[in-house]
């Protein structure tokens, strides 16, 4: 019999609006995430959401950001998202896509978006899906991307195209603004 509080049973949480308006930044995993956010009324002044990946990968990382990307579009206070898109694999992209028969989720707040690393799998497609679900982006934050100075620009060329509201790049501590 399954634990009915468990995150992957799809329980809410039941928290009264306005039950955590000190609480300004959230990170954890997935699951906790899912099950926290889904209360998104409680949360009047986050600002901050770290996602990381839980311990154990299963299967359905994709539905759970999926799921935590339309909590999180309702609370408007959050503006700084860290995600692990570099650990994204093809099928966990494929649950994120536009391709899907849901609307997408838009999260028109974030202005803030950090990742560890460059995604793994082509990431010209993941910009392009990156953007729709972030389209208010003004800085965008990559780490450990170990690339050279060609393939930063390039990056940060190709990001400017495509993502009309960014205003910075930082690829490993080296910052690109729009007048660079």
């Amino acid at each position: 019999m399954p634990d009915v509080g468990h995150p992957k049973c799809h329980t809410a949480m039941q928290l009264r609006p306005g039950a955590l308006p000190r609480l300004t930044s959230i990170a954890a995993d997935t699951d906790v995430l899912a099950l926290l956010l889904s209360a998104p009324h409680a949360f009047t002044g986050l600002q901050r959401v770290d996602v990381r990946l839980p311990y154990y990968r299963g299967p359905s990382i994709g539905r759970d950001l999926r799921r935590i990307f339309s909590w999180v579009s309702e609370i408007p206070t959050v503006l700084h998202m860290t995600l692990p898109l570099e650990d994204l694999a093809y099928n966990d992209w494929e649950y994120l896509s536009l391709e899907s028969d849901e609307d997408p989720v838009v999260l028109p707040h974030v202005k803030k978006l950090v990742c560890g690393g460059y995604p793994r799998y082509d990431w010209s497609i993941r910009l392009d899906q990156i953007v729709v679900f972030f389209p208010g982006v003004e800085e965008f934050v990559m780490d450990r991307a170990s690339w050279k100075e060609p393939r930063r620009l390039d990056c940060v060329e190709q990001m400017r195209e495509q993502w009309p509201s960014l205003k910075r790049v930082v690829i490993d501590g080296v910052r690109y603004t729009n007048g660079e």
